[in-house]
């Protein structure tokens, strides 16, 4: 009754930050900081903090689509980092719900009234049913169940890999990303100075394929992109030269001026120290390899005898020794 006066009395009022309220008939403060201003604050008229662990519990009174004397309460508010939302068709007294990071924007017309996030899992009230899915798994969105109106978790669709062999191989590339698939190249396929043509994919046209699987573009073709004339008004010429990375060797034609301007292009995607550069192509050289005593003849392709001998040493293990020629008979 609100003409009958009663006392009441608030204990450790020190520790109160902000207002003392009086909540029908009833004094509370909060104690280790305010409420925060999250979606809740527009269902229930009272709030206030109770300094508990993990950032404190949270109380709410008057909240207008429930039983209006009634209060609340949400613990372990810390984790709330997104917004703290009322449920009003939760069972009690589960009405406050933890948001703890954004939830994808999804709104259905209205269809369904909350969402939020919750050790990682998306959480919608729809239809007043509540449906829980992991956000990583519905990378075809979402949409409504038609019959039972809940929320339903859509796999991506499938893509059908394009047959990519003799298309030029950027235009592939954007071929690929364009259909939201990844794509690997071999390292002749990738280069600023010339223009390549593909001659082998992995996997084959028609596949079907995951947004985000990946395609390898293989075995490319190239052609030299065209310099300007050089300085003497003379027409650039084609430079072979041989590139040895570790184990590979790969021959490169590279027009240029001169063969010091051939090496400073080609060394710009077989950089050193990591590779070697030399006038020529790779040649395929006789090893004799020999291991606990035993020789066997090897053949090896590099730029010369010694990185021949250096290649096969390394392939055949610490136990091995490798030297540029034939084993004795």
């Amino acid at each position: 009754d609100p003409n009958v006066l009663k006392s009441t009395r608030l204990g450790n009022y020190a520790k109160c930050v902000g207002d003392i309220m009086n909540v029908d008939g009833i004094l509370h403060c909060n104690q280790g900081r305010i409420p925060p201003a999250f979606s809740y604050r527009s269902h229930c008229d009272f709030a206030w903090m109770d300094d508990t662990p993990n950032g404190g519990t949270l109380n709410v009174y008057g909240c207008r689509e429930l039983p209006y004397k009634t209060g609340y309460t949400l613990s372990n508010t810390g984790k709330c980092q997104y917004d703290i939302l009322f449920d009003g068709f939760a069972k009690s007294p589960n009405y406050l719900v933890c948001g703890e990071r954004k939830p994808p924007d999804v709104s259905f017309g209205g269809r369904c009234q909350v969402f939020w996030i919750a050790d990682n899992l998306l959480h919608a009230r729809c239809a007043q049913y509540l449906t829980i899915v992991d956000p990583a798994t519905c990378t075809g969105g979402y949409k409504i169940d038609p019959k039972w109106g809940d929320l339903v978790c859509l796999p991506a669709p499938s893509v059908r890999t394009p047959n990519l062999v003799g298309m030029e191989a950027t235009s592939a590339e954007s071929l690929i990303t364009s259909l939201k698939l990844t794509w690997v190249a071999d390292a002749p396929c990738v280069s600023p100075y010339f223009t390549f043509t593909v001659t082998k994919q992995k996997p084959a046209a028609g596949t079907l394929l995951q947004p985000g699987d990946r395609v390898e573009l293989q075995d490319c073709s190239s052609k030299p992109i065209a310099q300007p004339a050089c300085s003497n008004g003379a027409q650039p010429s084609a430079f072979g030269l041989a590139a040895q990375c570790a184990f590979q060797c790969t021959s490169v034609q590279q027009l240029a001026c001169s063969l010091s301007d051939a090496k400073n292009v080609v060394q710009l995607t077989f950089p050193p120290p990591q590779c070697t550069l030399q006038e020529g192509s790779c040649q395929v050289f006789d090893v004799a390899v020999t291991c606990n005593g035993v020789c066997a003849d090897n053949r090896q392709q590099a730029v010369d005898a010694a990185s021949a001998a250096s290649v096969a040493a390394a392939l055949a293990g610490p136990q091995c020794t490798a030297v540029a020629g034939r084993c004795p008979h």
